[in-house]
Formats: structure tokens, sequence, C-alpha cells
């Protein structure tokens, strides 16, 4: 009987050992299900492929430049042709002349500023000396050539440049085509001494002295073209002439001061 009784406690000891395990391999089970499903919550898939980056926005369109008014075209084509031709002419004779003939061009590119100007401000109850300094600065440097070269063998040559240029002070008046056709006779004074001259001796100082004579019968042809009565400013729609200055020469607008005197 004993035994028997050892042999049933043997047997139901193996019962609750295998009954005991059996609930702790579940619970393992449970607990790496539950790791293995907090873990694919809470951590990326290492094989997900990222999304492809956004394309750059394309570049800002470039601003579309105003038209350039006839006025302005049309005396961009007297620099670039006669002007042009002057100053080459005056680059072969070298020296004082093609130093003032450089000057002469710093003078009409100085002119274009102030046409530029013009087509885009409304006239200044006062003028601003500022309108005029570049041109000022040229014709400053065309005359001290001619005064600081008197005895110079090409006196005649410095003087009918000097002479010609006051005629760019047309903007004051009424009918500038005329005035500057009455300027050419103070050229012509100097420069025929010149033709005179060098008619048999150097043909390059006589076309240097044609071009120049031709420079203002362009310039009086252009002016009778588009100001026959006088410089016109844009009153209509114009903006402040400092302003204006600033936007054509791209910098910032000076301060005004008291009127000018004529170049």
């Amino acid at each position: 009987m004993a035994s028997g009784g050892h042999m049933h406690n043997f047997t139901t000891l193996i019962k609750r050992l295998e009954a005991a395990t059996s609930r702790l391999e579940d619970m393992a089970m449970s607990y790496d299900d539950s790791s293995a499903s907090k873990s694919l919550t809470s951590s990326p898939s290492t094989s997900a492929i990222p999304p492809p980056p956004k394309p750059s926005p394309p570049p800002p369109a470039a601003p579309v430049a105003a038209p350039v008014p006839p006025q302005i075209q049309d005396f961009d084509a007297l620099i670039k042709g006669d002007v042009q031709n002057f100053v080459n002419l005056g680059a072969q004779i070298g020296g004082l002349v093609a130093e003032q003939s450089k000057a002469v061009l710093q003078a009409f590119q100085a002119e274009r500023t102030y046409l530029s100007v013009v087509t885009k401000a409304k006239k200044p109850d006062t003028q601003p000396p500022e309108l005029m300094t570049d041109l000022h600065k040229a014709s400053d440097s065309i005359n001290n050539i001619r005064e600081s070269n008197r005895a110079s063998p090409l006196f005649n040559h410095l003087s009918a440049v000097a002479e010609g240029i006051v005629a760019l002070a047309w903007f004051f008046e009424s009918k500038p085509a005329e005035f500057v056709t009455d300027m050419i006779g103070g050229i012509e004074y100097y420069g025929n001494k010149v033709l005179k001259e060098y008619k048999d001796k150097d043909k390059a100082h006589v076309d240097y002295i044609k071009a120049y004579y031709q420079n203002f019968k362009a310039l009086a042809v252009y002016l009778k073209k588009h100001f026959p009565q006088g410089l016109t400013w844009n009153n209509e729609s114009g903006i402040d002439a400092l302003e204006a200055l600033k936007q054509v020469k791209g910098g910032p607008a000076p301060v005004s001061g008291g009127a000018p005197p004529p170049p």
C-alpha cells in the first residue's frame, strides 16, 4: 500500500510539473509575441525606402527690361556712329587730340544720361545741378586741354573742339536745332584753319575736323526730329528728376542743390 501511495503521489507530482512547465511556456510565448509587436510599432523598418526629395523651386523670372524710348535709341545711334568715328580718327592723330576727343565722347554720353532722365521725370521747378555734373566735367576737361596747351602746334584742333562743345547746352533753347547749327560757325573758325593747313599734308587731320563738324550736323538733324520746339519732359506720368537719375545711373539718388550754369 505504501508503495502504491508513493506511486500515486509521484504521478501527481509529474502532472503538476508538466502543467507548470506548460504554463511557463505559454507565458514565454505570450511575452515574445508582445515584445515583437512593440518592436514593430515603435521602431521604423530598416527596409523602408525614404521618399524622394522635393524638387527645387524654379528660379524667379528675370525682370523684363523697359523698352528704350525712340529718342534714346536715335541718340545711341549718333554716339555709336558719328561720335565714335570722330574718336577713332582722334586716336590716329594721338596725343592731346586723342585725349580731347575721348572727353567729347564722355560729353555726349553725359548728354545721353540727361536725356534718359528727361524721358522718366517731370520737369523740376529748379533743375538739380546733379543732372549736369557729368556734362560739366567733360566740358571742363575739353576746355582745360585747350587752355593748358596754347603753345601746341595743334592749338587750332583743340580750339575747334572746345568751341563746338558749347552746342551741347541746347537743353535750354526753344529751337535747339537752330542753336546747334549756329554753333557750327564757331567750330569752323578754327576748324577751317586745320583743313587749310593739312589739306596737302596729312589727311587724318582733315578727316578729324570734318568728323567733328558731322557730329553737330547729325545732332541738329536729331533735334529737328525729336525736340523741334525744345526739350520735352515726362510731365504726364514722370517721377522726381533725382529719382530718375538714380534709376538711370543705377545708384543712390544724390542730394539736390541749386540750379547749374549751362555747360
